[in-house]
């Protein structure tokens, strides 16, 4: 994966699906040291949960719609955890196709089956 990757942790407002998804972020940053890692949530608990994890580089808390429109163009990737109608409504908002159920990228992503 190339250099300057940035991706969209889409996360939902369970506290259990959301500390389970830790090793995820874990292991993606240690296969892919040089990605950004960013984080969407509408919870103010799951942003202090997650608020000094050291491979989350910031926390996006209820973004309204305009901010969800122009969030995206930030990003090469964006991944729901866990796969919850919330936040497959958030990001199908943001106009992304479906690639595979709980992963989606913009539709010029490059190399999308190496994640």
């Amino acid at each position: 994966m190339g250099n300057n990757i940035k991706i969209l942790l889409a996360l939902g407002n369970s506290l259990g699906d959301c500390v389970c998804i830790t090793p995820a972020i874990h292991e993606l940053k240690k296969h892919y040291p040089e990605i950004t890692l960013d984080l969407m949530t509408n919870s103010a608990g799951i942003q202090q949960l997650f608020s000094h994890h050291p491979e989350i580089r910031k926390i996006i808390l209820n973004p309204n719609k305009e901010e969800l429109r122009t969030l995206w163009k930030d990003y090469n990737f964006a991944i729901a955890f866990p796969m919850s109608t919330e936040n497959l409504y958030q990001l199908k908002r943001l106009g992304l196709q479906t690639f595979y159920p709980a992963y989606y990228h913009k539709p010029h992503a490059e190399n999308a089956m190496d994640l």
